[in-house]
C-alpha cells in the first residue's frame, strides 16, 4: 500500500511526501528496496534535484551490482552526468570563529617550552574550494580540485598559516571498483613566509565488498621540501614519504550514514637523521544522521612514531579525536560546530603536548 501511494504522490507532483512514502514500503528484500530506491532516483530527477538523483542511482549502483536495476540506473545516471557536464563547477567555501589554547604546541613540562609567552588564542579561519568534474566516457573522468585555506590568531604574532594546494584524478570506475589517481601539489606559509611544499601520488583502488560495504587500497609516495635552512644537517627535515594505507568504509541509513576505518603505516626518510622516523596510523570515522538536516560527525586517531636514528631515541604517541555538529540553515548554507582534542605523548619533554581547539562558522557549498 505504502508503495502505491508513493507512485500516486508523485504523479501529484508531492515528490517529498512520496519519498516517504516509498521508504516506508522498504522491508529489507533486496529485490523490493532497490526498486523502491530506483523510485526514489526518478522523484528527484522528476523535480528537477539532478544531483539527488544521480546520487541516489549510484547507490543502486553501488549496492545492488550486476542486476537489471543497476544496469539501468547506471544507463539513467550516465545520462544525467552528460547533462549536468555544464554544471561541473562546483564551489565551497566558508569562514570560522576559532579557539585555541594551545597555539604554538608548547610542552606540558614548562622547563622544556621553548616558547614562554600565554599560548592560548582566539582567531578566525577561511577556506575556498574550487572542485570541477568531466566525464570523457562512461568509464573514465577526471576530478580538479583547488584549494585555499587561511588562519590568522588574534592574540599571537608568528603563527598565522597560509595554504593553497592543487589536485588532479583521473579515474576508471566500473559496477565493481573505482581506480583513481590522484597528484597533488601544495604549498604551506607560516606567518605570510614559504614554509614548505609538498608534492604526493597516492594511488587508490575502491571495490564493492557487498551492498553498502566498501574496500580502499592506497598507495603513496610525497615529496617534502622545507622552505628554511635547518640548525643543522642532521635536522633537515625535507623528506621522501612512502605510504601504505588499507580501510572499510559501512554505508547504512539508505547512505545517509558511513563508517571508515582505516589502517596505514609509512616511513619518513628525511635528510638529517634527527627527523627520521617510521610509524603507523589507525583511525575512525563516522557520520551519523540526527535529523533530515542535521548531520553528527565524528573521529578518532592514534599516530605512533619511532625516531630510530635520533639522538634521543625519541618516539612519539599521538590521540586526536574530534566531534563536529552541521545543520542546514537553508539551500547551501550550513551552521558548523566542532570541538578537537589532541594529546602528543613523548619520551622527549619538548614534544608532549596537549591541544583544545573550538570552532564554529558558516559553509556554504553551490
Amino acid at each position: 500500500m505504502a508503495f502505491q501511494k508513493g507512485l500516486i504522490l508523485s504523479r501529484q507532483k508531492k515528490f517529498t511526501e512520496a519519498r516517504q512514502a516509498f521508504e516506508a514500503a522498504r522491508t529489507g528484500s533486496p529485490e523490493n528496496d532497490r526498486n523502491i530506491e530506483l523510485q526514489i532516483a526518478v522523484s528527484y530527477a522528476e523535480e528537477g534535484k539532478m544531483r539527488d538523483a544521480g546520487a541516489a542511482l549510484k547507490a543502486v549502483i553501488t549496492r545492488y551490482p550486476g542486476t537489471d536495476a543497476a544496469s539501468f540506473a547506471q544507463e539513467v545516471e550516465q545520462r544525467i552526468s552528460t547533462a549536468l557536464k555544464g554544471r561541473g563547477l562546483m564551489l565551497y567555501g566558508g569562514f570560522s570563529y576559532l579557539y585555541d589554547d594551545n597555539v604554538i604546541l608548547k610542552a606540558k613540562n614548562r622547563l622544556a617550552a621553548a616558547d614562554a609567552r600565554n599560548e592560548n588564542s582566539g582567531g578566525a579561519s577561511q577556506y575556498l574550494r574550487v572542485e570541477y568534474d568531466t566525464a570523457f566516457s562512461a568509464d573514465w573522468a577526471l576530478n580538479t580540485q583547488y584549494l585555499l585555506q587561511n588562519s590568522n590568531y588574534f592574540r599571537i604574532s608568528g603563527y598565522d598559516m597560509f595554504q593553497h594546494g592543487l589536485t588532479v584524478s583521473p579515474a576508471y570506475r566500473s559496477d565493481s571498483a573505482i581506480l583513481s589517481l590522484p597528484l597533488n601539489i601544495s604549498h604551506t606559509a607560516l606567518d605570510y613566509r614559504s614554509y614548505q611544499l609538498q608534492c604526493s601520488l597516492k594511488p587508490t583502488g575502491t571495490f564493492v565488498l557487498a551492498p553498502d560495504h566498501l574496500f580502499q587500497v592506497t598507495g603513496g609516495y610525497t615529496r617534502r621540501t622545507m622552505s628554511l635552512a635547518p640548525v643543522s644537517p642532521e635536522h633537515n627535515r625535507d623528506a621522501d614519504i612512502a605510504s601504505g594505507q588499507l580501510g572499510y568504509t559501512m554505508l547504512y541509513d539508505s547512505g545517509q550514514g558511513m563508517f571508515n576505518l582505516r589502517g596505514e603505516i609509512f616511513h619518513e626518510d628525511t635528510g638529517g637523521r634527527e627527523w627520521r622516523n617510521l610509524g603507523s596510523r589507525l583511525s575512525a570515522d563516522a557520520l551519523i544522521p540526527l535529523r533530515a538536516d542535521t548531520r553528527l560527525i565524528v573521529s578518532a586517531e592514534g599516530v605512533w612514531q619511532d625516531y630510530g636514528d635520533n639522538t634521543a631515541g625519541r618516539r612519539d604517541t599521538t590521540l586526536n579525536a574530534t566531534a563536529a555538529i552541521s545543520q542546514k540553515l537553508v539551500d547551501s548554507l550550513y551552521l558548523n560546530l566542532q570541538y578537537s582534542y589532541s594529546r602528543a605523548m613523548s619520551n622527549v619533554d619538548l614534544y608532549d603536548y596537549q591541544r583544545n581547539l573550538v570552532t564554529t562558522g558558516l559553509d556554504f557549498r553551490f
